[in-house]
């Protein structure tokens, strides 16, 4: 199999999109929960690898694990943190349990007309709703 296949494969594995939310959880921690632009943390990577630079495009790439995340990298983003990567991995737990909490809560503040019986928002069925009785009432 030609290299490049090899990294195309690799980009799209689960353990490459885990290892870019994990670099993404290191920019988040490195802002102190507001993330750091792109620029400034492949800079601070960069430092950490000893590399020259690093472009903010190859940050994104690896973020969106569009292209394979070396492990240097994930090393470089807990050494910039000051944590190990487990804690990146934990951060990252962390972060998903908070959404889903957030998600939770919205689902059980919502009103009963904007959820439907698969949980998800009715909102825009509520509008058309809305409208059409808007409809009806201006036609009687």
């Amino acid at each position: 199999m030609p290299r490049k296949h090899l990294r195309e494969e690799l980009a799209a594995t689960v353990h490459n999109q885990l290892a870019g939310s994990l670099l993404r959880q290191g920019r988040l921690d490195a802002g102190g929960g507001k993330p750091l632009k792109q620029e400034v943390y492949a800079k601070q990577l960069a430092t950490s690898l000893h590399l020259n630079g690093l472009a903010r495009q190859t940050l994104s790439a690896w973020e969106r694990a569009t292209t394979v995340v070396p492990a240097a990298a994930l090393l470089a983003s807990a050494e910039v943190n000051g944590v190990d990567v487990g804690q990146l991995v934990e951060a990252a737990r962390e972060t998903v349990r908070a959404r889903i909490a957030d998600l939770e809560a919205q689902l059980l503040t919502a009103s009963p007309d904007q959820v439907g019986a698969d949980g998800h928002s009715n909102r825009l069925g509520a509008k058309r709703s809305s409208a059409q009785r808007s409809r009806v009432r201006k036609a009687v």
